[in-house]
């Protein structure tokens, strides 16, 4: 029924009476009117910011979708289960105050973020990738990894004062092409995990929910195989329960060092951001976020088609007829050297002991066997890359020096710590020796290596030379950060990392 109020006075009383036909509707439709006395009521004659069976309007039941535990608060359907400051929206408890699907009404939808109930726009956001190497001798470096982030994370908040972030880690592990499991007997120490697994590159670039080296106490991340922190609003970021924020990156990152020693660094980042990225990998990446990528590895990228002869093992007959230890050399990542860049415009010899300069990545075009360093130039700078813009991209490394590459000759059976000239070499004919991994277990015949370009008095730190790594993080010029993965004080990688990123974040 439509109706209205006509005020009369009867005997020096106001009295409201009900006029049939008015255009004032008062609650067919179950809207807020006031009693005789000012307060708001229901034409039913409830309480509309506390009735549980009529909550906000006439016949709006909190009971019949949450049963026995509903209450009415606030107007709003609620339960028992939820926190003081939370209501019920389809089903879920959520503080309208903070929820962006749920702004300060149930549906109330923000584009961006959500503050004491009202839409704003949003905080900088950041998706910062850590490309973790998980080869053979990075077990330190990891370590040193996981204490430098509560620092990073603490220089970046001290300069974006509220930033959303989504951490992820992706491993160096893509195995080594089909031809590493064929020929040549068994596969020298170290290069097992180099294998294809059920027709899966290594770990495939999906993103580590929990390091295969994580402490067993470890939890698994909630929903997604990254973390996804609010600093504005933690309660809302999927930590698991009772584990704080750098618990879980620890956990992430403690990735082990069983992965394969020809590391796939670049193609790693690739694969896992690209457009086939793996399903696993599906939120990470945000269309308003800044990328940040940060590699950790103590060797050069050696990416190689899926298709490659590279990781031939030693007895492999080549296409040419050749065995694969005569045309590529020993089953050593010294091939991704050889194969995949150049000093003073040649090839790196594997018959000579020097130290060498003005290198750069080899093109396939000229003789390399590894992808192009273009292909991960473009997929970072370009607009048809993994962002619009190249100010929507900071490339980091944490690497060995790339202008200190030389090669020596030493045992087939690398130690820990720099390398020296073996005592059994005595000709670079010893060179071609296809016993070298005899059965393999080395034993002294020589071999070609890349020296370390950087070795502190602590064994367990070296660095190769990152020709190919470098020259990729600094195609994006003063988006790029570099430091040795020798450094003792990594105080000045941090500091030079939260400038860069802060000068871009929000482009």
């Amino acid at each position: 029924m439509r109706c209205a109020l006509m005020v009369m006075l009867i005997s020096g009383c106001t009295r409201a009476i009900p006029l049939v036909g008015s255009d004032a509707d008062l609650g067919v439709d179950g809207s807020i009117g006031q009693d005789a006395s000012g307060n708001d009521a229901l034409p039913c004659g409830q309480d509309p910011s506390a009735d549980v069976h009529n909550c906000g309007s006439c016949g709006h039941d909190c009971t019949a979708e949450l049963g026995s535990s509903a209450i009415c608060k606030s107007g709003q359907c609620s339960s028992t289960t939820c926190k003081d400051s939370e209501v019920v929206c389809s089903g879920k408890c959520v503080d309208l105050k903070n929820d962006a699907r749920n702004c300060g009404d149930c549906g109330n939808r923000c584009s961006q973020e959500c503050v004491e109930g009202k839409c704003v726009s949003a905080p900088p956001k950041i998706d910062l990738l850590f490309m973790i190497d998980n080869s053979r001798s990075m077990a330190p470096k990891q370590e040193r990894l996981r204490a430098m982030f509560p620092a990073i994370m603490k220089d970046l908040n001290g300069r974006n004062a509220a930033v959303s972030y989504h951490i992820g880690v992706v491993t160096s592990d893509l195995a080594a092409g089909p031809l590493t499991s064929m020929g040549g007997g068994s596969a020298p120490s170290g290069t097992s995990g180099c294998r294809m697994n059920g027709g899966v590159r290594g770990d495939g670039a999906r993103l580590v929910n929990v390091g295969a080296a994580a402490d067993p106490s470890c939890k698994r991340i909630n929903g997604a195989n990254y973390i996804d922190f609010d600093a504005l609003h933690p309660a809302n970021s999927n930590l698991p329960n009772g584990q704080d924020l750098t618990t879980t990156f620890d956990c992430m990152a403690s990735v082990g060092e069983t992965g394969c020693g020809m590391e796939h660094q670049l193609e790693a980042v690739y694969q896992a951001l690209g457009p086939n990225a793996p399903s696993d990998n599906a939120g990470f990446l945000r269309n308003q976020a800044l990328l940040v990528v940060v590699f950790v590895t103590d060797e050069d990228d050696c990416s190689a088609p899926d298709n490659t002869d590279l990781y031939a093992q030693d007895g492999y007959t080549l296409a040419d007829g050749k065995k694969a230890f005569d045309e590529l050399g020993y089953y050593h990542s010294f091939r991704c050297t050889e194969w995949g860049i150049k000093c003073n415009g040649k090839k790196v010899p594997r018959d000579q002991m020097m130290a060498m300069s003005g290198c750069q990545p080899l093109t396939q075009a000229e003789g390399g066997k590894l992808y192009d360093v273009d292909r991960y130039i473009d997929f970072f700078t370009q607009s048809t890359g993994v962002k619009s813009k190249p100010n929507q991209v900071v490339l980091a490394s944490i690497a060995g020096p790339a202008d200190q590459v030389e090669t020596l000759f030493t045992s087939c059976d690398r130690q820990s710590g720099a390398y020296s000239v073996s005592q059994a070499c005595h000709s670079p004919a010893q060179l071609n020796d296809n016993q070298c991994m005899a059965n393999g277990a080395p034993n002294q015949m020589c071999s070609v290596v890349l020296q370390h370009a950087c070795q502190p008095d602590d064994a367990t730190r070296f660095g190769d030379p990152a020709v190919r790594i470098s020259k990729v993080v600094r195609s994006l010029s003063s988006n790029s950060v570099e430091a040795s993965i020798c450094d003792d004080d990594n105080s000045t990688f941090v500091s030079s990392l939260g400038r860069t990123i802060s000068s871009n974040v929000g482009q």
